[in-house]
């Protein structure tokens, strides 16, 4: 079985969609698919390279603007048309999601939404293009919003929910007091959020939030993982100067992109997430699977993961005198950290591991092909 699978960036490029859709790749070569990654080419990354059994192709094109786009885009449907393979696994719903479907016919499609208000964004741009959608096989939702705004928005469309997954053995509880010396981590009680540095992600109001709680608290630190680069709502720089600003160096550490996610994971005592917008956060998913207590948005995606108070706790989004009172409280109560840390990772091994979200996925394949 060949899957072609199209995302616009792609290793080494680091965030959510990308590290899921590598996640995957791999995992169904284990289990025997064949799978190429067809994606741009940014930077000084090679036109074709093998990763972890996958083949990737890059595709040469303007990193910003129309020109970059259309261009990525026609060399993209000209691959497709060119090369053989059973399935076509789009990772992301953008503009050209229903072309890209229509070329690849008689192949079946589908496409996985990354991010709720994706379908809602194509609309803006007119009925035809939200019409070209209806070209996809399938959509996979990997939260309850995302499949209620696709339903909503394209009229009789397949979907089907199906989370992302995590390597719940490469996500596990580690040496906390080993990994900190390792990592130079202070030994503080130590927050760690990871994902994009980007506004929506929330995190101009989470150190705002930190500000404050250290003046009653010195011994708190957040550390937070990951990078604006190549982002067009990056906060990178505007994080680094509200530290500086107000002297949050020994509370605030960012430690930029890192290739040992899980190791800051299992350093830390607790993940905070104050996202925005997101569709089902691996990074709240690798938390939980860490075992860690987990403090979150109460948003879609969020809300799919967490049951409050089981396997985590949800507070009202950019409500700042909640989180206060939630950090405050967890920080008093034992037998609520472990509670918390001990569900959760259950909870992930029994649903979310990414073995069982491959194997869903090679029977949705083998599904398509017989039709």
């Amino acid at each position: 079985m060949k899957v072609l699978m199209f995302i616009e960036r792609f290793y080494p490029v680091k965030g959510g969609a990308e590290l899921q859709a590598q996640s995957l790749a791999k995992e169904l070569i284990k289990k025997g698919v064949d799978v190429t990654v067809l994606t741009k080419r940014f930077n000084h990354s090679k036109k074709g390279e093998i990763v972890d059994g996958i083949k990737i192709k890059r595709i040469n094109a303007p990193k910003k603007g129309k020109i970059g786009t259309i261009l990525f885009i026609l060399k993209s449907l000209f691959f497709i048309k060119t090369h053989r393979f059973d399935i076509l696994h789009m990772h992301g719903v953008n503009l050209f999601s229903g072309i890209l479907a229509k070329i690849a016919k008689p192949k079946p499609s589908i496409v996985k939404t990354t991010t709720a208000g994706d379908v809602r964004a194509i609309k803006k741009f007119g009925g035809f293009w939200l019409n070209t959608l209806k070209n996809i096989d399938y959509f996979i939702c990997t939260s309850m919003e995302q499949e209620k705004e696709v339903k909503k928005e394209i009229k009789g469309i397949k979907t089907i929910l199906l989370s992302n997954g995590v390597d719940t053995d490469k996500f596990k509880p580690g040496n906390k007091k080993k990994l900190r010396k390792k990592l130079k981590i202070p030994n503080k009680i130590v927050f760690a959020f990871s994902g994009r540095l980007v506004k929506r992600k929330g995190l101009i109001f989470l150190v705002n939030v930190w500000k404050d709680l250290v003046k009653e608290n010195k011994e708190l630190c957040l550390v937070l993982l990951g990078s604006g680069k190549l982002q067009p709502d990056s906060c990178e720089e505007e994080l680094i100067n509200f530290i500086k600003e107000n002297n949050l160096e020994h509370n605030i550490i960012m430690k930029g992109e890192v290739n040992n996610t899980n190791e800051y994971l299992q350093a830390s005592d607790f993940f905070i997430f104050p996202s925005e917008k997101e569709g089902l956060p691996n990074a709240i998913l690798e938390a939980m699977a860490t075992g860690l207590p987990v403090i979150a948005s109460k948003i879609g995606g969020n809300i799919d993961l967490i049951e409050h108070y089981k396997t985590g706790i949800l507070y009202k989004l950019n409500d700042e005198k909640e989180i206060k009172n939630v950090i405050r409280g967890i920080l008093n109560n034992k037998e609520l950290q472990y509670v918390l840390g001990k569900n959760a990772r259950k909870k992930v091994i029994e649903q979310y591991s990414i073995k069982y979200v491959a194997d869903k996925y090679i029977n949705l394949y083998k599904k398509m092909i017989k039709k």
